[in-house]
């Protein structure tokens, strides 16, 4: 999602008024103030949340993207913008999530307000919205291809500079009978994939040259008569040597607006880069605030040590499961998926809203009809309306798979938080993975 010309428009203005309200009023003095607690803006629930649990009574904690509202589509008010920039901390996703934030940056000073992404060091699986269509039609004429199985790869980044070393790792579903992985590529100038000789193991490292800027990664599974039985997406290599992102250069912009969604940004659904991200956000606050640091370490590490039992109880109820696929209203668990081994199929894109052809929908109908499908997941904070006429048209029934993207504020004061959503999203996912 490109930013919109309202939101470029609302910068301006922005610097303005913070230049005003800094300013004070000619001849009078401020009475000294005592000191308040951290001020922390955060984007939306998850980081609302995992932030609240690390800082507990140490700070102001509040949130820009209200219960009701779609984080894909929500767009920064001056207001929000004016909040951000008088905070002490602003704590996001990710810029692939936020896809605003990169613009709303270049005006905040970062000497006064921490910024911390919660998906640093998180490596991101590709997107869907782009290549969706492409992808389905793509499908429908090679035949070849149409029935086999896909798995994941682990290890790929957003981006990578000349010289980085790229570490990927296959997955393949334990159901799966295979001799060998086989590693392909295609670079920018090409039309097709050409295998990577001698690249028959479950990892692959490359070496970042200008040369593989764009390339096409994936992986497939050979059985030992060499037929194909399984294969991953393609994946591609974004290369920026802009190392200077958080200046915000006329070049980066144009790479973070270009590429929105060339990741997908749903890493909160995965309870283990949950911890990461809990992780990050403690850093990040003991940085700003160091006088709480034992708080904030005592306060993470005690919400972490849920997480892993969150982690757990999913690992243990999903792992002895004969069916391990489920149909999903968009793609948000991917993440989720890969960590459990288990098969997202998905109505739309990585935006709830994109709603798929006739011929996919058609597609779908009858994968739930030849798969035996008995149940649809949908969300209950987007339109169900695909998901219903998916599940009328097939016998299945619907159910509640939340994203986790919008809390109501009256579910928070009955205690409804992330992990208690989650463990719905367990009870859930039993009804199909079984």
């Amino acid at each position: 999602m490109k930013i919109s010309r309202k939101l470029k428009l609302l910068l301006p203005l922005l610097v303005v008024i913070l230049v005003v309200v800094g300013c004070t009023q000619p001849g009078k003095t401020t009475a000294p103030q005592e000191k308040t607690k951290l001020q922390v803006v955060t984007t939306f629930f998850p980081m609302y949340d995992f932030t609240k649990n690390v800082t507990k009574e140490h700070a102001d904690v509040t949130m820009l993207v209200k219960a009701g509202v779609e984080p894909h589509d929500y767009e920064p008010s001056a207001k929000d913008i004016a909040k951000i920039a008088d905070a002490d901390v602003f704590i996001y996703n990710s810029e692939y999530m936020e896809t605003w934030v990169p613009s709303v940056l270049k005006n905040i000073d970062s000497k006064k307000t921490t910024v911390i992404d919660a998906s640093k060091n998180i490596p991101l699986l590709a997107g869907s919205d782009e290549h969706s269509e492409e992808d389905s039609e793509h499908h429908h004429d090679t035949d070849e291809h149409e029935e086999e199985p896909h798995f994941h790869l682990h290890g790929l980044k957003d981006h990578y500079h000349t010289g980085d070393t790229i570490e990927l790792e296959g997955h393949a579903p334990d159901n799966l009978t295979f001799d060998h992985y086989q590693w392909f590529k295609k670079e920018a100038t090409e039309t097709e994939f050409t295998e990577i000789k001698n690249e028959t193991k479950a990892s692959l490292t490359l070496k970042v040259s200008e040369e593989l800027a764009n390339t096409e990664i994936r992986a497939k599974l050979i059985d030992a008569s060499g037929k194909v039985v399984a294969e991953t997406d393609s994946n591609k290599i974004i290369l920026t040597d802009h190392h200077d992102a958080e200046e915000g250069s006329d070049t980066n912009e144009h790479d973070h607006e270009g590429h929105s969604h060339a990741f997908d940004p749903h890493i909160w659904l995965d309870p283990v880069i949950a911890q990461q991200q809990v992780q990050t956000i403690k850093d990040g606050l003991v940085k700003a605030d160091d006088v709480n640091k034992n708080s904030y370490e005592k306060n993470a590490a005690s919400y972490i040590e849920k997480l892993k039992k969150l982690d757990k109880d999913f690992e243990n109820e999903l792992k002895d499961a004969k069916n391990r696929t489920f149909v999903t209203q968009h793609t948000a668990f991917a993440y989720l998926a890969n960590r459990y081994n288990l098969e997202q199929v998905a109505i739309s894109g990585l935006s709830p809203d994109l709603e798929p052809s006739p011929a996919k929908l058609a597609e779908l109908s009858d994968f739930v009809k030849e798969n035996n499908i008995s149940v649809i997941y949908f969300e209950n904070s987007a339109s169900p309306k695909i998901a219903k006429t998916l599940a009328s048209g097939t016998g299945a029934v619907l159910e509640v798979l939340s994203p986790i993207e919008g809390v109501s504020q009256s579910d928070q004061d009955k205690g409804i938080d992330y992990i208690k959503v989650m463990e719905a999203n367990l009870k859930a996912l039993k009804k199909t993975i079984k």
